[in-house]
């Protein structure tokens, strides 16, 4: 039987996450990194997180390998699913579009919803195809990355973005259709980039910025080089928006422990800030979420060094049903800060 995250939260004294997934009815999500190939080869990106060459596995099995996982989250009693896609670029699998309307199209999903981080170098005619294809799906949120030191002609690049927001947005904004853009911020670009932001922002296209981080000494850690002021910056731009949300309680990460109760706008924050170790804090990543690589490993977590689950080329795996203990120095990826954690 698993262990549901609201009930954990009520049997440990300490808990930390996004609160969206300490509800009764918390999705199950599914992270899935189908090939690192990308087409931008940014300065800062992370190890491994891009290649020159393509990775991706067979049609049939990638198509097969969803079919098995959400067959596994099924048979737990959950029908609330979430499917993130990340790369890479990860729209640059030709059968990207078909993968997202598999997912769609399932009935007995009670609630889904689909979720693509993506450095947009589609337009307009190709995202109209894909919308169509996830008709089906209650919800869906593209995070664009923003990358100016790769895009070409800026202003070229900035019309793009502003034309594909219009059009998601034309689909349904709120809980139907959404584009936000994500900005990584490194040092020697810091000034460019806010001037990028704030031109965004003045077309209502909601902006998150985020701290560049890197290997340093085995761990993912904050890349050296930031003032005082940037970091107050990004800590005072992505609350923007989000403070009235604190004030109504819909708030985007909590840590609770004997000294009280931190709330932070987005789970941006507490990383900007540092606040990110929850070692042999019990983690529901297993539990209510998997990682997929594009060689079909499964993981609990993006940056979890415990062992792998299983490949999504043999069915046989199983999925956690209680939290395992954080064996991760620090925590260096806001998807599994997302997860819960109790202590």
């Amino acid at each position: 039987m698993i262990l549901k995250p609201h009930e954990a939260k009520t049997m440990f004294p300490s808990y930390a996450g996004d609160p969206m997934m300490m509800q009764t009815d918390t999705p199950f999500e599914i992270y899935w990194t189908p090939d690192t190939f990308c087409n931008y080869k940014c300065s800062y990106c992370w190890p491994g997180a891009n290649s020159p060459d393509r990775h991706h596995l067979p049609e049939d099995i990638m198509k097969q390998g969803m079919n098995d996982l959400i067959i596994k989250i099924k048979d737990l009693g959950i029908k609330n699913i979430n499917l993130a896609w990340a790369g890479g670029e990860p729209t640059l699998v030709p059968w990207f579009t078909e993968m997202n309307k598999i997912f769609a199209d399932d009935k007995e999903i009670k609630k889904s919803w689909i979720g693509i981080s993506t450095n947009l170098t589609h337009g307009k005619r190709w995202w109209s195809k894909w919308l169509d294809a996830i008709e089906n799906v209650q919800s869906a949120s593209i995070s664009a990355s923003w990358h100016r030191e790769s895009v070409g002609d800026i202003e070229d690049a900035r019309q793009r973005f502003v034309d594909v927001h219009k059009l998601i947005m034309s689909r349904g904004d709120g809980w139907g259709r959404w584009l936000g853009i994500t900005m990584v911020m490194p040092p020697e670009q810091f000034d460019d980039i806010y001037e990028d932001a704030l031109f965004f922002r003045d077309h209502n296209i909601n902006v998150l910025l985020r701290v560049a981080r890197k290997h340093i000494g085995g761990k993912m850690l904050q890349m050296p080089g930031y003032t005082d002021e940037m970091i107050e910056k990004i800590v005072n731009w992505n609350p923007n928006k989000a403070k009235p949300s604190i004030q109504e309680g819909k708030i985007g990460f909590i840590h609770k422990d004997k000294s009280g109760i931190e709330k932070y706008a987005d789970v941006e924050h507490p990383i900007a800030l540092g606040k990110t170790d929850y070692l042999n804090w019990k983690c529901f990543a297993g539990v209510t979420s998997v990682v997929i690589y594009p060689n079909g490993d499964i993981k609990r977590g993006h940056g979890c060094r415990d062992k792998i689950l299983g490949n999504i080329k043999d069915s046989s795996y199983q999925l956690h049903s209680f939290p395992e203990p954080c064996i991760t120095a620090r925590c260096g990826c806001s998807a599994d800060m997302r997860q819960l954690k109790v202590l």
